[in-house]
């Protein structure tokens, strides 16, 4: 059953979730009561922010989009194929922000491949920066 903004919202602040960018996190992971459950059951530690972040990681996985369907998903709406790759909101900002940079769906599909569990937001404004396997910051020349 789908629980509603204003309970999911509820929630999160009862579970110790503060901020803004928190709130819409989770807000958009738990949509509905089996989610929420679930998340309660396996992922929700002291740290809601570090729980949060687990469950983002877990719904990566499980809702693994390959390429083709990617691209695919991607000519309908941009916006829903980045949110269902990343497990995260995308803002107007961030459609921005890739319009700025002059960047395709497929080359930011890319990308998330290389740089695993980083954020849109990150891979967009750190587009120049290489991460080898250790996680360190190398840049492109």
């Amino acid at each position: 059953m789908i629980i509603s903004t204003v309970e999911r919202k509820q929630t999160a602040r009862d579970l110790g979730v503060r901020s803004q960018i928190h709130m819409d996190q989770f807000c958009f992971l738990i949509k509905s009561e089996e989610e929420l459950q679930e998340f309660k059951d396996w992922y929700c530690t002291e740290s809601i922010i570090e729980s949060i972040l687990m469950y983002k990681s877990f719904k990566r996985y499980v809702n693994k989009i390959s390429r083709d369907s990617f691209i695919e998903l991607a000519k309908d709406n941009k916006k829903l194929a980045l949110e269902k790759h990343f497990q995260e909101p995308v803002s107007d900002s961030h459609m921005d922000l890739i319009e700025k940079l002059g960047l395709s769906c497929v080359e930011i599909y890319d990308k998330k491949n290389l740089q695993g569990s980083r954020t849109l937001r990150y891979i967009l404004t750190n587009w120049d920066l290489e991460m080898d396997n250790d996680d360190s910051c190398l840049f492109v020349i």
